[in-house]
């Protein structure tokens, strides 16, 4: 464990739009940042001497850039994580390598953060540009779930109508709308959040964990028990990386 202690790793969290990422120690987290994919440079870094990295990516077109920049770190051979990848769970998906390395490090992260410790049933719901819900069971099983278009996916879906402009989506609400915004700010909140809210009756007894960027907007519309962890594809990296590295 004396290795694992000092051995010092990038977990990268590729998404559509940027990437997210953490330097960990173990499975505890230094430091975190956040990076556009026409910027990205992991050489303010190199003092902390890092030994290697995770790569969970939905954008296969930057994996190369980002292995490039990775290389400038003398990191070479990063674990790029899919349905292959050990991850101390197991997967009840078809045809499994249509899972993705998002949904796979999100599930990893809520059982061995959550469901393994409580004993409980995990519903995570990560709300970004896509929507995830991903129900993660006792026994350590991924168990499927759903996808659905995030709020601006779902705004310029709505604009190619004529008739109607696009509002600015800063928070959910479920209300009468008043005006054209308001109701196309109402029809996105109450499908997002009446998704969220079936999908918690099917899944039964559960902690609900919401992560992304628009996590904490939807805290007003949960009932509890719920948690807001916007690392847990970050910290289900680090416990990948370790389970792969055989120190766990």
């Amino acid at each position: 464990m004396k290795t694992a202690l000092e051995h010092k790793f990038l977990a990268i969290d590729a998404g559509n739009s940027s990437l997210k990422g953490g330097i960990f120690c173990g499975l505890k987290k230094l430091a975190g940042f956040s990076q556009t994919y026409d910027r990205l440079d992991f050489l303010p870094f190199a003092s902390e001497d890092l030994k290697g990295a995770i790569i969970s990516s939905v954008v296969p077109s930057k994996n190369g850039a980002i292995f490039e920049a990775l290389q400038k770190l003398g990191i070479e051979n990063p674990l790029l994580v899919d349905h292959r990848t050990k991850t101390g769970i197991k997967v009840d998906y078809n045809p499994p390598q249509t899972l993705g390395p998002d949904r796979i490090a999100l599930a990893a992260g809520a059982y061995h953060f959550y469901t393994a410790i409580n004993k409980t049933n995990s519903l995570v719901v990560s709300c970004g540009t896509a929507i995830t819900i991903n129900l993660v069971e006792t026994p350590g099983v991924f168990s499927g779930g759903a996808i659905l278009p995030g709020p601006n996916l779902m705004l310029e879906a709505l604009t190619k109508a004529e008739l109607l402009q696009s509002p600015r989506f800063d928070s959910f609400a479920v209300e009468i709308g008043k005006s054209t915004s308001a109701s196309i700010v109402a029809g996105i909140s109450s499908a997002i959040i009446g998704a969220i809210n079936k999908f918690r009756e099917i899944a039964g007894r559960h902690t609900l964990i919401l992560t992304g960027g628009y996590a904490s907007l939807l805290t007003d519309f949960m009932d509890e028990p719920f948690i807001v962890d916007t690392d847990l594809s970050l910290r289900g990296l680090s416990a990948i990386y370790i389970i792969n590295k055989g120190w766990i």
